[in-house]
């Protein structure tokens, strides 16, 4: 059956990292708390969308929602086929997004192995990936956790502020002799020094 080797993926919204496998024919998207894939999100339908079978492929189709449903950004008027990667949005500002993953069974069937992501998923793993091998080299500054990667040296700053200082010195410097006609005394040679 097809709906055993998709999944949707919730990427942003209230439930970021929820997954909900489409193992049904019909996959119910909604406010409601009874749907299949419930959105707590006022600016989602009750009933908002459905992911449906049809031979070996998934669609998605919108139920009359008010503020719509996007794939791929584009806002559709009539059922879709869905592929690896694509990304689902409901409603009027990115609530909820949904990437449907291509999953190979397994020997026992308990738990599966991934293909190719797509390239939202590689960007999500990677910065994951990343959150975690950083995780042990964190300090804590001015109440947050930053990496110690993200912090700077802190004398790129401060020779950045002796430049700045130098240069503001040389302005002020200028603008004094010439507020106060001293060009002759730098500079004796100009032809309208006397």
């Amino acid at each position: 059956m097809v709906g055993d080797r998709y999944q949707a993926k919730v990427i942003t919204g209230q439930a970021v990292g929820a997954v909900y496998p489409i193992n049904k024919p019909e996959i119910v998207i909604g406010r409601n708390p009874t749907t299949d894939i419930p959105v707590r999100e006022s600016d989602v339908s009750r009933r908002h969308a459905v992911i449906y079978q049809v031979n070996d492929e998934i669609h998605l189709r919108d139920e009359g929602s008010t503020n719509g449903t996007f794939v791929n950004g584009r806002r559709i008027t009539e059922s879709m086929r869905l592929t690896a990667g694509d990304t689902v949005r409901l409603g009027s500002r990115e609530t909820l997004v949904i990437e449907l993953e291509p999953f190979l069974p397994t020997k026992d069937d308990t738990t599966n192995k991934k293909l190719p992501q797509s390239p939202l998923a590689a960007i999500e793993s990677a910065r994951d990936a990343n959150a975690a091998g950083s995780a042990g080299k964190q300090t804590r500054t001015g109440g947050s956790m930053r990496s110690s990667k993200d912090r700077k040296p802190w004398w790129i700053l401060l020779i950045l502020l002796g430049v700045l200082f130098i240069l503001a010195v040389c302005l002020l410097f200028l603008w004094y002799i010439d507020a106060n006609f001293l060009w002759c005394w730098l500079v004796p040679v100009l032809p309208a020094c006397p």
